[in-house]
């Protein structure tokens, strides 16, 4: 709202796109119809659609935050493109790119992961990025400007909403200007990286050899480079290889055996001399199954049994010395049927058991060193669209059994005879 009335008073020709998500119940409405009166009022366009984000999460079988993200750049694009907008700005703010730096981090991915949220990039504009959030509800409450609060932004179910309400607080009390530091030095980083991009594109020019599809590096000019370690990560990055990955390849380069390793998309052999890096062929076999209720069920080259048991002291205890991957156990009250049986795709993400928060699928892959032909048939259970186990591996802490809980869910399975 901030942002809406700076454009405003600052004579830009605007329109207002609003999203329902439909997933906040009457607050979504109330959100929608908020923005609605303010854009009368004001006599300003607004755009506005309604979306039922938990269906179509579950039909393009991704999370519901990538859905919604997809959902509405598509449709601020589409906006443009018919009536011939310059620019889509949006009010993220210092913090947010703090939040955004710290998840990163966590995550791996070199100087790329300081770079926080870009001020532009493309059509896309951020003109109050380097207010930070106390200073942008002040100047609200200053000037009167009324806005809303989304009440999922208080739950630390999600990755982001942890950092924002345990982490940020904790490392302001070493340093109360954390936000602004991190700000300025994502700047700072930003610039470093593209002195390094422009060494790198000179060791690509000079060095890589490439030949239609394939990519070949030879390993002593790599190895020869002031910072071999950085020179292959940036070089590996535009395939998909994430620091993990590029640690594990670095370590191979003086040993004579060969070695294979693997992207999403890409597979890069380490031979003797060199590295050659290549598409992976498409071999990705889809499988979707729903389990309506207990009882046994033939799916792919698996068979599952689903039983319902009570969970009494002799059960609970057989569950905490479970460690049969095969056999896994659920809280039921905190489930419902149908139970999605499927492979794994892009985006899914899951709350590991032991761990706080939630983890992509993907990097639990990688941490387990996973091969693509492993990631290709593992299969994931979910109730409600959220994922309950990763076959075989592990399970989410959010469906755990309890010593409290009334009943359990015992899923098994076994290779078909």
């Amino acid at each position: 709202m901030v942002l809406l009335q700076l454009l405003q008073q600052s004579g830009y020709k605007i329109a207002v796109a609003h999203c329902n998500f439909k997933l906040r119940g009457q607050e979504s409405d109330d959100d929608a119809q908020f923005v609605h009166s303010f854009c009368l009022e004001n006599k300003i366009v607004i755009h506005a659609t309604e979306f039922e984000t938990e269906k179509l999460s579950e039909q393009y079988q991704k999370s519901i935050q990538v859905t919604a993200r997809e959902l509405r750049y598509n449709f601020f694009q589409e906006l443009c493109s018919r009536f011939h907008y310059d620019f889509i700005a949006t009010a993220h703010q210092a913090d947010d790119v703090a939040e955004t730096i710290l998840i990163n981090l966590s995550r791996g991915g070199g100087m790329a992961a300081w770079h926080g949220i870009e001020v532009k990039r493309e059509n896309i504009v951020r003109p109050i990025l380097f207010a930070q959030k106390h200073e942008i509800e002040k100047y609200a409450k200053e000037n009167k400007i009324q806005w809303r609060t989304d009440s999922s932004n208080q739950k630390e179910d999600y990755t982001r909403n942890f950092i924002r309400h345990q982490i940020i607080p904790i490392l302001k009390k070493i340093n109360p200007s954390v936000v602004q530091t991190l700000f300025h030095h994502a700047e700072i980083m930003t610039e470093a990286e593209k002195i390094i991009l422009e060494q790198i594109e000179k060791f690509r020019a000079v060095s890589v050899v490439s030949n239609g599809n394939k990519s070949i590096v030879p390993i002593s000019d790599l190895l020869k480079a002031t910072a071999p370690h950085t020179v292959l990560f940036y070089l590996l990055q535009p395939f998909g290889f994430n620091a993990t990955h590029v640690v594990d390849i670095f370590n191979t380069l003086n040993h004579s055996e060969s070695k294979t390793f693997h992207s999403d998309k890409f597979q890069l052999i380490k031979e003797r001399d060199q590295l050659i890096i290549v598409p992976l062929e498409e071999k990705k076999t889809s499988i979707y199954f729903e389990i309506p209720t207990t009882g046994t069920y033939a799916i792919a080259d698996s068979q599952i049994s689903v039983e319902l048991l009570e969970n009494t002291a002799d059960c609970y205890n057989s569950i905490v010395k479970n460690n049969n991957n095969a056999i896994c156990y659920f809280d039921t009250e905190k489930l419902e049927f149908p139970i999605v049986v499927r492979t794994w795709q892009y985006g899914d993400y899951f709350y590991p058991l032991g761990m706080h928060g939630k983890k992509l699928v993907s990097d639990f892959f990688t941490d387990e060193k996973m091969s693509q032909s492993e990631k290709q048939m593992q299969l994931l259970f979910l109730s409600n669209s959220e994922v309950m186990w990763l076959e075989g591996r592990r399970i989410s802490e959010k469906f755990k059994v309890e010593k409290n809980s009334k009943s359990v869910l015992k899923i098994s399975v076994k290779a078909k005879v």
